[in-house]
């Protein structure tokens, strides 16, 4: 950064010490990092995470295929990085924390640089107090590190600034010529702010700042060269809202329906209708921030320091040294209005304040007539009247990094990871989507945003509703229908708890089972089976990883008596092949009591330890339970599969292989085997191995054809997959296997070379399940030339 006035340090050689600057840097990032895995989740961050998740996980598109609420860049970040990454909640609050750390070292750059010393040490100190007191306001500590879209734009907006005075050079005389330099860091300042309001559109509002700046102080020369200057500016700014270019070109109008009428029309009637005392006008949104400043004076402290230094450094205004002054005084008052501009206030609006008021603190003091020492006194007192009210909070989350398993984010992925094994990752309603989508479930795409799209879609006409994706309580039941959930799931948000009643209401009509999650939540699952309409099995809890043979597993059976059990039952617990193998067994008494005891309409957990036959072969297999009376040995009821592991490493050692073709809802065929070739005459297999990285939508019917040389079909197989052992909506998501098909070449088969065409179809509609790739074929995958001799 260019000095603004002659003698001070810019070469980095004369910077303190490397070890005090990193190791000042790495203790910012420890404290946000800790800060961030400590804190709970914010029902606001589902909209983030949960619509990154469809895009990466499902190719969905905001606007077009999901309703969505924001511009787009965060998202399209996000879900690039999903693409990597599993634990989709903790990849974007490191995104978060990443961007307020570099935020962080930015300032502290600036402050070094700006700083009113000429020693390094009293630099160093001075740009340190600086970042603690920022760091030490409620409404940075509030914001900063979450799954939102506040973070990112923020440092992109200083970047940008960085990058504004790079180009006119407040250190010179007089302004810089209109050269390459000049045009290359103008350039780059735009697409850094375009950039910035693609991320969150608020900050748009900031560009008119530039343009003034750019116009009145950035170089030389009559209106020509100002006018070329903002060329550059106008040109890196389209280029930064790319994403926003490409959002209006997938869906022009629900990219409008999403930024424009949600946010200025929708919103507002919804707090309006609940007559909420949040504030809507502007008046009552200034109200709204003093009553934030008046709770919580310590957020007071930056803007009293700016309003402390500001008035000894407006003698000097005038001057080039002023430049960031200057800029800093026109994006206050364009920052407090993008604050402002969306409807209710919430605190996090107003963090986009704190950094500038820092900066201008830093700003007004490297104008001042005399290098007034004093400033450094202030900001020091400032950060040690601070800090002490943020000291426990960041404290605890230091603590908490030394137990990864008490992350935050980690405690959501392990919760989800136990609603999935429960759902085996089917379709959830729910207004917290990220609980179902890290734990592999599938949601509807209707309420990727949580509770922003649900609370508003009676606001919204039904053609609104039907062309941008919404539902409201009139439409769920027919939804619903069409696609019944496998579990509701509820209770995370005290604020959603009114949103929520008709899920819980549809659960109970429904005849849900009620299971409670360890610490919150409820997921309410439709019955996998029953028995003599007196136990009701809600769900059943497998592990969702291939097994070994020899090794030891629990399986939970989640219980609810419905009727009548006369006797005490027991229940008999099988792991079975499609052959009937049997490779473990668990019966007795369900677990903690007997069936005589349960109390009607309550879940029952019911936990049984198996142990796999050492030379259990590996494959698909199914658990299957059933109840008899121990004395009679009668039975109660029939024998009901449950659910499914697979036996056998090799089918998790299948994440890096390339598919030979891909079918819709993540499907992979990853291998062929014909088995030995020329074929003769009768019967010869053919072997598919499947690898699914969802929960299928529904039983498809596989089917193998083999066509002759003049396209008709010589042979053919079409049935479920296993026999209808494993069908392929109960699939696990990730795990791979084996199924073998039987063609039968007629003995009048002429000799040459035949194709095998592979594919899925709906037994009910008939409709073929479609391949993603085109240079794959439409809806059959030709799988090669066999010959027959």
């Amino acid at each position: 950064m260019a000095s603004p006035f002659e003698g001070r340090p810019t070469r980095l050689t004369q910077w303190p010490a490397w070890g005090g600057v990193a190791l000042t840097l790495v203790a910012c990032f420890v404290l946000l990092l800790g800060l961030n895995m400590r804190r709970g989740l914010n029902h606001d961050e589902h909209q983030f995470v949960a619509s990154a998740v469809l895009m990466a996980r499902y190719g969905l598109l905001p606007y077009a295929d999901f309703p969505y609420f924001h511009v787009p860049a965060q998202t399209l970040l996000n879900a690039a990085l999903f693409t990597v990454f599993d634990r989709f909640l903790l990849t974007a609050r490191l995104v978060s924390v990443a961007s307020s750390w570099l935020s962080l070292a930015l300032l502290f750059g600036l402050g070094f640089v700006y700083a009113p010393y000429s020693r390094r040490g009293a630099r160093f100190g001075y740009a340190l107090a600086g970042v603690a007191t920022l760091m030490a306001a409620p409404m940075f500590v509030h914001t900063s590190g979450r799954a939102w879209n506040h973070d990112l734009p923020m440092m992109l907006t200083l970047l940008s600034l960085a990058a504004f005075l790079q180009a006119v050079q407040p250190s010179r005389s007089s302004p810089p010529s209109m050269n390459a330099r000049t045009a290359a860091w103008t350039a780059v300042a735009g697409a850094l702010l375009g950039l910035a309001a693609a991320t969150r559109l608020s900050y748009a509002f900031l560009a008119p700042a530039f343009a003034v700046g750019l116009w009145f102080w950035g170089v030389e020369g009559g209106w020509r060269a100002r006018a070329q200057a903002l060329f550059w500016l106008l040109l890196g700014g389209l280029i930064g809202l790319a994403p926003v270019w490409w959002a209006l070109w997938v869906a022009p109008e629900g990219f409008l329906f999403g930024n424009v009428v949600y946010n200025l029309r929708l919103n507002p009637l919804y707090y309006a209708a609940r007559e909420s005392a949040a504030s809507m006008t502007p008046l009552a949104k200034l109200a709204y921030l003093g009553d934030v400043l008046r709770q919580k004076p310590v957020n007071l402290m930056l803007p009293l320091l700016f309003f402390i230094t500001l008035p000894l450094a407006l003698p000097r205004l005038r001057t080039r040294m002023a430049i960031p002054l200057k800029m800093t005084l026109l994006l206050l008052p364009l920052a407090l209005f993008s604050a402002m501009s969306p409807t209710p206030s919430q605190i996090q609006y107003y963090y986009v304040l704190y950094p500038l008021f820092l900066l201008g603190v830093f700003f007004s003091a490297a104008t001042w007539p005399r290098r007034q020492r004093w400033t450094g006194a202030l900001l020091g007192a400032a950060a040690l009247a601070s800090v002490p009210f943020v000291a426990v909070q960041y404290a605890e989350g230091v603590t908490t990094l030394a137990q990864p398993a008490q992350w935050r984010p980690e405690k959501v992925h392990q919760r989800s990871q136990g609603i999935g094994r429960l759902t085996e990752g089917g379709r959830l309603l729910t207004l917290a989507p990220i609980y179902a989508l890290e734990g592999g479930a599938t949601i509807y795409p209707e309420l990727v945003t949580g509770p922003m799209a649900w609370r508003v879609a009676p606001l919204v006409s039904p053609a609104e509703r039907a062309r941008f994706g919404f539902v409201d309580a009139t439409e769920l039941e027919a939804l619903l229908a069409q696609h019944p959930p496998r579990a509701v799931l509820t209770d995370f948000e005290e604020d959603d708890a009114e949103l929520e009643q008709v899920f819980i209401d549809y659960a109970r009509t429904h005849d849900f089972t009620p299971v409670p999650l360890p610490g919150e939540g409820v997921l309410w699952l439709s019955g996998v089976a029953e028995w003599n309409e007196a136990i009701r099995l809600g769900g059943v809890e497998l592990p969702n990883r291939p097994l070994s043979p020899g090794e030891t597993f629990v399986a939970t059976l989640y219980l609810l008596k419905r009727g009548t059990i006369e006797r005490d039952l027991n229940v008999l617990v099988r792991l079975v092949d499609a052959q009937g193998f049997e490779a473990a067994r668990s019966e007795g008494w369900p677990y903690g009591s007997p069936t005589s005891a349960w109390a009607e309409g309550v879940m029952w957990p019911d936990g049984h330890r198996l142990t796999l036959d050492p030379q259990t072969p590996p494959g698909v297999y199914r658990l299957e339970v059933s109840f008899y009376d121990p004395e009679t040995l009668a039975p109660f009821g029939g024998v009901e599969g449950v659910g499914y592991v697979v036996v056998g490493q090799e089918a998790v050692q299948t994440q890096s292989l390339e598919p030979l073709a891909t079918f819709a809802q993540g499907l992979d065929l990853l291998a062929v085997d014909v088995g030995a070739a020329p074929w003769r005459r009768g019967e010869q297999m053919v072997t598919l191995r499947w690898r699914p990285s969802q929960r299928l939508d529904k039983s498809y019917t596989v089917f193998v054809h083999l066509l002759a040389p003049d396209g008709q079909l010589a042979a053919q197989q079409d049935r479920p997959p296993l026999q209808g052992f494993y069908p392929s909506d109960r699939w696990l998501p990730g795990v791979a296997f084996y199924d073998a098909y039987s063609l039968t070449i007629p003995d009048d088969a002429a000799p040459g070379l035949y194709r095998l065409s592979i594919g899925l179809y709906d037994a009910e509609s008939g409709q073929r399940l479609p391949l993603l790739r085109p240079e794959d074929g439409v809806d059959a995958f030709q799988a090669g030339a066999v010959e027959i001799k």
